[in-house]
């Protein structure tokens, strides 16, 4: 698909540089016919008696002067027209006046005291902007008074979420209105509106920054305590676990809170809302990804905080809305009877990519060949000079090691520039691309200024830079440039007085000019790829090194056993913890770069090779494009998963141990479930059998391989997953689904019969465009649940003989639920399964359950022996009991 969509570009940058060839080999033979006819009209002049040689001489040297000076700057012309360009798409973009302005101080900002909290619904429409074909609100009426909670239920994708969205005023319904108390919340100020209201969405998003400031985000008036922080954790069960980490509060969190487990994450989440203390609470599944004992403690404290203030409550599970003071059912969008490292994190990794790839660009191409030439001109222009005039020659030498000084000089400036802005500008495109993607949480919490002043910190290095650098790199030129002038000056001294000593004449001396100032131009035009060859130098100690890093577990490797296979399988898309497909982006990125590097002027670029070679021939560890590793035979498979003594430390939290010797066993055609509290090793024991990561100590085995013996790809198609955030790509839906089989082309009645046992078929199919209708980004045009199925039917589709299912059903309705349970019941019969749930209703008929606690199984058996126990499967069966 990448491939694909670069094709077009590559097709349009051949036939820039078939034109851009064409056009600079024109102008450049203008240029000398011009210098030709110059000389031979000004012999002409000299001849009729029309000027003298002097004349013509002066007339000559200032056109070739104001030649060289138009040739430095013609260096910068594709640039120039790359900004012209760009400039007609952003700065439109840029003077663009949101309708919902959240930066605005228009609109009323009543006082504290006469707000109630009235949230009322009348008779409103709405549809998407991206699918005005489909009416989710179909007149909406319902009122929530203060102080009271509000339950929406409903099938996933009947309103829940619009609902919510709108009270915000992430977006304006079309017909009707939303009002809070009195004012309709389109005349409100919207900062003012926002700080009004806490939200826990059902996926949280978390800031790449420490679990202190996370937290702390949710205030957005004030700096809290750490005391404050410190209650609105242990109001949401976090701060015990935040306690046992190395750094406490101050550990950072990762990109999207990917160092957390989704429980954590919630958890985080839900403790930034309550240190908000909000007038209007807003819950969209906010304890989905909780296991039961947390759940349970959550809940309390999130009915506690819902005391005294109006609250709207999003939930599939019914049980944690029975106490509510009302229940919407909404249907059709009515309501019928009353929704692994830091630094290569997105931001940076974006910024790199759109930064590197149009600097390389802009140094390739017809900037190749004008240094080629340049270089040509420069030598042959020594080689004439010496053979009409070596005394005059070498006086003009003696001043190239002060021209190289100059050059050198403003080289070695813009090289420490570049690398220390290229360090800045990524982290300011970070702290943007994590506002921008999250949008909706920056905006639920107020923070576009802090973001907005965050971006502008991080900006303010590289201009203080660049002013520096302007200053002393106009120096540096202006000296070089002084030393050619003055180098012209002593040639015509120098030869004047060998024209006067006899020894040379005066056609020699202006040839030996001639040439050197051709030579100089030649210069002067290499010279202009300095700041690229800087850049070029900077990107390439970054990229360079990571691009030939060896994954540990190579997907791309041929390497491993492949046992043969049964049914056909193939690799589930979305696998986004490999590690080979987080550095794709760098290796797309930092290609470009090598083109740049040999782009600029030899020796520009000290000793690059020592930098960039070796990083070249660096192979991941796991290398999921390797040939290594072994592949089975069908017949010799049964797929038994077995952890031996199993020890394992993500390597972004060295000092925490998940991982403290498991041992389990998996036998052909079970179904093991694993139960736990969250962060307990669940989610890190599938990432192992999916050779995402290695362990430390012990073994994984698949029947009798180890799966570090496997072939990496060959593994994963006997896999398929279904995860607790399931991943679409923005495509339709109907591609989505065939990227389970990636062995063939699925045929449209297999995609609808994996969909039908998913559940989702009927709602595609109401979508006007039914199976092409496209997903967005990351899925963001469908609901949770149906992101779900979605996912859940890609899974199907393949067909795989090891089936993982992690909280495979947690965003969905009961309704839905129970079909999709049924049909994943069917799913696994014949074929090793593996399933992490928190709701233990959906796993009393597994094989074997597996109790995980601190890494290692505590507790063994079928789900009657484990209630027999008494143990703590049996607390944790009769909490969720009690619940409902």
């Amino acid at each position: 698909m990448y491939l694909e969509s670069l094709r077009g570009p590559y097709q349009a940058a051949l036939k820039k540089a078939h034109v851009a060839g064409f056009a600079f080999s024109f102008s450049q033979s203008v240029i000398f016919f011009a210098y030709a006819g110059a000389f031979f009209f000004g012999a002409y002049m000299i001849k009729e008696g029309e000027m003298d040689f002097v004349d013509v001489f002066k007339v000559f040297s200032a056109i070739v002067f104001g030649a060289m000076a138009l040739g430095q700057a013609s260096a910068f012309a594709p640039d120039a027209a790359k900004a012209q360009a760009s400039s007609e798409v952003i700065f439109p973009l840029l003077d663009t006046a949101p309708t919902i302005d959240a930066e605005s101080d228009n609109g009323e900002k009543p006082h504290a005291e006469t707000v109630t909290g009235t949230v009322t619904f009348r008779d409103c429409k709405f549809r998407y902007p991206t699918r005005p074909d489909v009416e989710v609100l179909q007149g909406l009426s319902l009122t929530v008074d203060p102080g009271q909670t509000l339950a929406l239920v409903g099938t996933s994708g009947c309103g829940k979420s619009t609902t919510v969205a709108l009270i915000e005023r992430f977006y304006d319904v079309e017909a009707g209105s939303v009002l809070l108390d009195r004012y309709n919340v389109k005349n409100l100020n919207v900062p003012w509106l926002r700080s009004q209201i806490g939200i826990v969405s059902q996926e949280p998003i978390l800031f790449d920054c420490s679990i202190r400031d996370n937290i702390a985000y949710g205030d957005n008036s004030r700096t809290p305590s750490m005391d404050e922080i410190i209650k609105a954790a242990r109001n949401a069960n976090i701060h015990e676990f935040i306690s046992s980490l190395p750094d406490g509060y101050d550990t950072n969190v990762g990109d999207k809170g990917t160092q957390l487990s989704g429980g954590q994450k919630q958890r985080v989440a839900i403790a930034r809302a309550l240190l908000r203390n909000p007038r209007i609470l807003l819950l969209d599944e906010a304890t989905s990804a909780l296991d039961t004992e947390s759940e349970k403690i959550v809940q309390e404290a999130l009915d506690k905080a819902r005391a005294g203030r109006t609250c709207i409550v999003i939930a599939h599970r019914l049980s944690t809305i029975q106490n509510a003071d009302k229940i919407c059912v909404i249907k059709h969008g009515t309501d019928i009877s009353w929704f692994d490292d830091h630094k290569n994190g997105t931001g940076a990794l974006t910024t790199r990519l759109a930064t590197d790839a149009s600097q390389v660009q802009g140094a390739a191409g017809a900037r190749l060949g004008s240094l080629v030439q340049n270089v040509a001109n420069m030598g042959t222009a020594i080689v004439i000079a010496f053979i009409y005039g070596w005394q005059l020659t070498l006086v003009i030498f003696a001043f190239l090691p002060f021209i190289a000084i100059g050059g050198a000089l403003e080289m070695k400036i813009l090289q420490g520039v570049a690398g220390q802005n290229k360090e800045a500008l990524e982290g300011a495109g970070k702290i943007a691309n994590e506002g921008i993607e999250n949008i909706r949480t920056v905006a639920s919490l107020t923070k576009e200024e802090k973001i907005h002043q965050l971006y502008i910190e991080n900006l303010r290095p590289p201009y203080v830079a660049a002013l520096r650098k302007a200053h002393i790199a106009g120096f540096a030129f202006s000296f070089s440039q002084s030393v050619i002038f003055f180098a012209y000056a002593a040639s015509f001294y120098f030869g004047a007085y060998m024209i006067k000593e006899g020894e040379m004449d005066f056609t020699a001396v202006f040839k030996v000019f001639s040439a050197i100032v051709f030579g100089a131009m030649a210069l002067g035009q290499a010279s202009a790829f300095a700041p690229d060859a800087a850049k070029a130098q900077a990107s390439s100690e970054v990229i360079f090194p990571l691009l030939d890093t060896t994954p540990t577990i190579d997907a791309e490797s041929e390497n491993g056993e492949k046992p043969h296979e049964g049914p056909k399988l193939t690799v589930q898309p979305g696998q986004t913890l490999n590690w080979w497909g987080d550095q794709w982006m760098w290796k797309v990125n930092h290609s470009c770069t090598l083109e740049r590097f040999y782009d600029v002027e030899a020796g520009s670029v000290p000793k690059p090779h020592q930098v960039i070679f070796p990083l070249l021939d660096t192979t991941p560890t796991i290398d999921a494009e390797s040939e290594n590793g072994e592949k089975p035979h069908e017949s010799t498979v049964t797929s038994k998963v077995t952890f031996s003594d199993c020890k394992f430390r993500y390597p972004t939290r060295p000092d925490i141990e998940v991982l403290q010797g498991l041992t389990l066993t998996v036998q052909p055609g079970q179904t093991l479930a694993l139960v736990g509290t969250s962060g307990c090793g669940k989610s890190t024991t599938v990432a192992l059998i999916e050779r995402f990561y290695d362990v430390e100590a012990g073994s994984v085995q698949l029947d009798r391989y180890n799966v570090k013996d496997l072939n990496v790809s060959w593994l994963r198609s006997q896999i398929g997953i279904v995860s607790q955030e399931p991943i679409l790509f923005d495509c339709s839906i109907r591609d989505n689904i065939a990227y389970g089989d990636n062995s063939r082309t699925p045929s449209m009645d297999e995609i609808i019969k994996a969909a039908r046992n998913a559940n989702i078929h009927e709602f595609v199919s109401s979508l006007p465009d039914g199976y092409d209708t496209n997903v967005g980004d990351k899925g963001t045009q469908l609901s949770g649940g149906q992101k779900q199925r979605v996912a859940i039917a890609r899974a199907l589709l393949r067909n795989p003989r090891i089936l993982l299912l992690d909280e495979a059903t947690s965003a969905l309705d009961t309704e839905s639920e129970k079909i999709v349970q049924e049909a994943l019941d069917k799913a696994r019969e014949g074929r090793t399964c593996i399933v992490i749930a928190h709701r233990l209703s959906t796993i009393q008929n597994a094989d074997k359950i597996c109790v995980i606690k601190h890494g290692t199984v505590s507790e063994e058996g079928k789900h009657s022996d484990l209630m027999a126990k008494q143990g703590i499967y049996y607390k944790l069966n009769m909490a969720q009991k009690r619940q409902k």
